[in-house]
């Protein structure tokens, strides 16, 4: 018997992450000065944060995060990205199912993923409402 709560089926199972339009981000070291990031976190609202040899992911920084530590004087823009970045972060793999994805969309703001070409892309909730734009389109005639 089928559940009428939980469908067999959902939007995106045929998708996966890679499947999503979604801008790549801006990687800085994490000795990078908020400074020197504060430009590309008023464009993209977030960066990533690399090791200082650019190896690793350590963490991101959102444009909220930034904002909030300046204008409470908890940082200057004199220091570094490391001191403000949030370490607790996801990143995910391209080939996730899109249903998957939407899962983790209901409690997160965002998820961050890796393409084959070393780009971390973000995907949000608009990102994945415009991959579904078609069956939308499609349901409306």
């Amino acid at each position: 018997m089928e559940s009428r709560f939980l469908p067999e089926e959902h939007y995106g199972d045929g998708l996966k992450l890679a499947d999503i339009t979604c801008p790549a981000i801006e990687a800085f070291p994490s000795d990078s000065t908020i400074s020197k990031v504060w430009p590309s976190l008023k464009k993209q609202n977030i960066i990533i944060v690399k090791d200082n040899d650019a190896s690793e992911y350590k963490g991101v920084l959102t444009d909220r995060d930034a904002l909030a530590a300046i204008s409470t004087k908890k940082v200057t823009f004199a220091d570094p990205v490391s001191k403000i970045m949030v370490k607790d972060f996801y990143l995910l793999s391209k080939d996730l199912k899109l249903s998957t994805v939407e899962k983790i969309l209901e409690n997160k703001e965002y998820v961050l993923f890796e393409t084959d070409s070393k780009l971390v892309k973000i995907a949000r909730v608009v990102d994945i409402m415009n991959k579904l734009d078609t069956d939308v389109k499609g349901a409306a005639n």
